[in-house]
């Protein structure tokens, strides 16, 4: 638990203080954060017991002091924002700092507020973003937003014309008929809150809610004292990482993705198999990077419900490509090695670019996603911290070679690392209901 907490502390430092650009103290942090990741998943060893407090304090500090660095909002025009958002970190900061006492000496009603204010900051903060930026004019929200109108008028979205869109190759290098090159599955979540409240962001903010939710529940139930200290501190451990901010004013869609997986995690804990397929199955359907990780299905142990749900949904998802040809569909998934990557990606493949001059070979992309997925598959136990790891791994090797890697990628693969940990920690410590036997979930073997 110990190396993943390590990695998920200084891969979300690198995406606060960069937002995902290249810079090399940024790039050193995000290898230094794999390299702590790939100890802990391959190590064969798990802890016997969750993070002491101290340590976690140090980590929600350590992103904390990270996120003063710089404003997350780039297109806030709010002049008390700044001091604001400054004035609540520092109170966070020593509010957390207060954790370092004896938890169980601490008064109930003094721990429960202490709590309660540090989540107030926490929720507020990702609330304000779409409140004080109310029209950011980022291509990605403008798409997001004049598709979810194209849907609520009965238009296909993949067809009508947009007044701005993501680059102006896509037309011709993609063969999509729109600047809205997500799967349907993306439309889900979005034309709700447009339909609602007028803007795509609010969807993203839910989807962050449910993110801090899934943490506190994989914190395990009826916990006290320092245990229950460490909960809160994992809750607030993603609570503090602030490129979120930076993530919802952008309208990435990266959290309506890691929604999807903390849904099927909690179903499967639950033994409810096919609300855990439902919800897997989407998580491969959902962006193009994603179903490119598919054959880490083929290795669950009962993969029927897994597969049949994915097979469905994929095909559902890619139709509009199937149907506009399969050239469009193969350059989707080829994105991530075009010839000319960003030269200000958090890559590799950007630091190849502006130290010799030339783009890396795409032969070393590929080889590094079959190698991650080759290793992740055979050496990470068949569960669903074993599945999160195996995401993190591949995912890992993907983004440091790609064309561009930005705060969503690390965004995203912050979160994983977490999640893993605290599902590692929840497996060790002793349980209320252990003697219980458990539900048999998608992942047992029957």
């Amino acid at each position: 638990m110990t190396a993943l907490l390590v990695s998920y502390v200084l891969v979300a430092a690198a995406q606060i203080i960069s937002y995902g650009r290249l810079a090399p103290h940024a790039l050193v942090l995000v290898l230094l954060g794999v390299g702590a990741g790939a100890w802990g998943a391959f190590s064969g060893r798990r802890d016997a017991s969750t993070a002491s407090t101290p340590a976690l304090v140090l980590g929600v500090a350590a992103l904390i002091l990270a996120a003063m660095a710089q404003n997350p909002l780039t297109y806030c025009r709010v002049a008390w924002w700044p001091a604001a958002y400054l004035w609540s970190l520092l109170l966070a900061l020593g509010l957390v700092a207060s954790y370092l006492a004896d938890p169980g000496a601490a008064a109930p009603r003094w721990r429960a507020a202490r709590f309660a204010l540090l989540l107030l900051l926490v929720v507020g903060g990702r609330i304000a973003v779409p409140l004080l930026s109310p029209t950011p004019g980022e291509d990605v929200w403008v798409v997001q937003q004049e598709a979810a109108a194209a849907a609520l008028a009965g238009a296909d979205p993949y067809s009508v014309a947009y007044s701005q869109i993501f680059s102006p190759e896509t037309y011709e290098q993609f063969g999509y008929r729109s600047g809205f090159h997500y799967p349907p599955i993306a439309l889900v979540p979005i034309v709700p809150a447009y339909a609602l409240v007028g803007d795509v962001r609010w969807a993203y903010v839910v989807c962050e809610l449910l993110l801090l939710a899934a943490l506190w529940a994989w914190g395990g139930a009826g916990a006290r004292g320092e245990r229950r200290a460490g909960r809160e501190l994992a809750v607030l451990l993603w609570g503090f990482n602030t490129s979120a901010l930076f993530i919802l004013e952008h309208s990435w869609n990266e959290p309506a993705g890691l929604a999807l997986l903390a849904g099927f995690l909690l179903a499967s804990r639950r033994g409810r198999a096919w609300p855990a397929a439902v919800c897997l199955a989407a998580f491969f359907s959902w962006k193009q990077y994603t179903l490119l990780l598919f054959p880490l299905l083929l290795f669950l142990p009962s993969p029927g419900p897994v597969l049949v749900g994915f097979a469905a949904l994929t095909a559902i998802t890619y139709a509009p490509w199937i149907v506009t040809g399969p050239g469009g569909l193969v350059a989707s998934l080829m994105e991530p090695w075009r010839a000319h990557p960003r030269p200000d990606a958090l890559s590799l493949a950007a630091l190849w670019l502006n130290v010799r001059q030339m783009t890396m070979p795409q032969w070393i992309s590929a080889l590094c996603l079959i190698g991650a997925m080759q290793v992740a598959t055979a050496r990470i136990a068949r569960d669903p911290r074993g599945l999160l790891l195996a995401l993190w791994t591949i995912l890992a090797a993907l983004f440091l070679t790609a064309k561009q890697s930005f705060c969503n990628y690390y965004y995203l693969m912050s979160y994983l690392t977490l999640a893993a940990a605290l599902l590692e920690g929840e497996a060790a410590a002793p349980r209320a209901d252990a003697a219980r036997p458990a539900s048999p979930g998608p992942w047992t073997d029957r």
